[in-house]
Formats: C-alpha cells, sequence, structure tokens
C-alpha cells in the first residue's frame, strides 16, 4: 500500500490507493508517512556516496575503515552484523521505538516521520491493539509479531 501500487487503472485510484494506506497504517499500528522512508531506502540502499536517506540502520563500513578499527570492535561489529542479531535488534528498534519516538532523531531529513503520524501510531499500539490483544489472550502472540 506504501507502494502506491495497491490500486491502478485511472486516476481516481490514487484516492484508492491513499485510503488504503491510512487504514492499513492503523491496523499495523504504522505511522503512515513511513513509505516515503521505505521508498528512499529502496532508492538508495548500498549507495554509500549519498546522504538523502538515514542509515540508522544499516551502518556501513569501507574494508580499510573495518582494519583500522581496534579487534575488539571488529568482532563487536562481526556479531552485531551477523543476521540473526542484526535483523531482530533492526527490527525492534525502527519499528518500536524510532517510529514511536515524539521526536525525530534526525530532524530535516527527507525520510523524517510527522509528530501527529508517530503519536497517533503510538496511541493505536498502546491504546487499542495492546489491550485488545491481552483481552483475546494473544498478547504475547502480538507483542513479538
Amino acid at each position: 500500500c506504501g507502494h502506491g501500487s495497491f490500486f491502478q487503472g485511472s486516476k481516481r485510484m490514487r484516492m484508492a490507493n491513499w485510503l488504503t494506506l491510512h487504514v492499513s497504517a492503523a491496523m499495523c499500528a504504522t505511522p503512515p508517512d513511513w513509505n516515503l522512508g521505505h521508498q528512499l531506502h529502496h532508492a538508495n540502499v548500498g549507495n554509500l556516496g549519498q546522504d538523502d536517506y538515514d542509515w540508522g540502520e544499516t551502518v556501513f563500513h569501507t574494508s580499510s575503515q573495518f582494519v583500522a578499527m581496534p579487534a575488539w570492535k571488529q568482532q563487536l561489529w562481526r556479531v552485531l552484523r551477523h543476521p540473526l542479531p542484526f535483523f531482530s535488534l533492526a527490527g525492534v528498534l525502527t519499528w518500536y521505538f524510532k517510529m514511536r519516538l515524539p521526536f525525530e532523531l534526525r530532524p530535516g531529513r527527507k525520510a523524517a516521520y510527522r509528530f501527529t503520524d508517530k503519536l497517533l501510531s503510538a496511541l493505536l499500539v498502546f491504546g487499542v491493539r495492546y489491550p485488545a490483544a491481552h483481552a483475546c489472550g494473544i498478547f504475547s502472540l502480538v507483542l513479538l509479531g
């Protein structure tokens, strides 16, 4: 839905895509302007020379930078960059913290989320989604999913 391609065929489908984005974002408790950061991610992933996208969850080093690091730091990066901790931590830090903070970590960036969208997202997660999951006895499943 964030790609704007859920409905196709006419100019009126643009509104249908916009509505689908916002309804889906509300159901997932995700800021609806997340799609901008997602599009920038796909447009710039692997391009170290760009500065449009915030690389907060994917820090890269050149070989010479890595070799210049102390041995303990090299080992730390090897552990953190292993797929299991990397994808676990990146997802949790991005979805449960970065998108719920009432301020921007790097304001003025192209992928900055609006405060109102982050607030609405946090209210939906903590005020609706988690209490409903607790009432249905599936809180741990929803929390981990």
